[in-house]
């Protein structure tokens, strides 16, 4: 599920994803079909719940890139599909410029 609200160039977007089978996937979470694309903008965000191996000990910091939300936690090099399995819940939000 997810919804989000604009205020002027403001965009605010918040999600709760539960996975019923993450299959193959290889390489770092993107959330895909952002309301509106800005390539590269930095996003303020938090998860405000996850099941998983996710790696709290650092901050996570979102990006909206290209219409996909990107999780990257501190700077690093993003949450991969190992800190994802079957049945992972993300609940979140973020808030970007368009």
């Amino acid at each position: 599920n997810g919804s989000y609200t604009q205020i002027g160039n403001q965009v605010t977007v918040s999600f709760d994803i539960i996975l019923t089978s993450k299959g193959s996937s290889t390489g770092g979470v993107h959330i895909q079909g952002l309301p509106f694309n800005q390539a590269g903008a930095r996003a303020a965000g938090q998860l405000a719940y996850a099941t998983g191996t996710l790696p709290w000990a650092v901050p996570l910091v979102f990006y909206a890139d290209a219409g996909e939300l990107v999780f990257n936690p501190g700077g690093t090099t993003g949450l991969t599909d190992t800190t994802l399995s079957d049945t992972s819940e993300l609940i979140g939000s973020m808030t970007y410029f368009k």
